[in-house]
């Protein structure tokens, strides 16, 4: 879900965050293609929902809420845990240096 929230509201096509999954997961998670057409359609039609998810915006460096077109887009989220993860993760500079090439190599078409 976060994977999903993260690429919407960061405005990244849905095409594209679909190949930059599966570059980062050896061609071998064709079951997300589906969730995240089903999700971005679901935010695109939810026009006046707010709250539909949280992201991390990487423009504005805070979290802000997936609300829909017709509500404030630089919602903030406060939250009570000022340590949320950021990034890779617990991975390894040898395996975050993998991912941050594999993403690079994307071509969008």
């Amino acid at each position: 879900m976060r994977l999903f929230n993260f690429f919407y509201g960061n405005r990244v096509p849905c095409s594209l965050a679909i190949q930059v999954c599966h570059a980062c997961n050896d061609d071998t998670d064709a079951f997300m293609t589906e969730d995240f057409y089903l999700f971005y359609e679901a935010y695109e039609k939810n026009t006046n929902a707010v709250h539909m998810g949280i992201y991390f915006d990487v423009w504005h460096e805070k979290f802000l809420y997936i609300n829909g077109f017709n509500k404030n887009k630089l919602e903030i989220v406060v939250s009570e845990d000022p340590y949320i993860s950021r990034g890779f993760g617990d991975r390894g500079d040898e395996e975050t240096a993998a991912l941050r090439n594999k993403i690079s190599n994307v071509q969008y078409y």
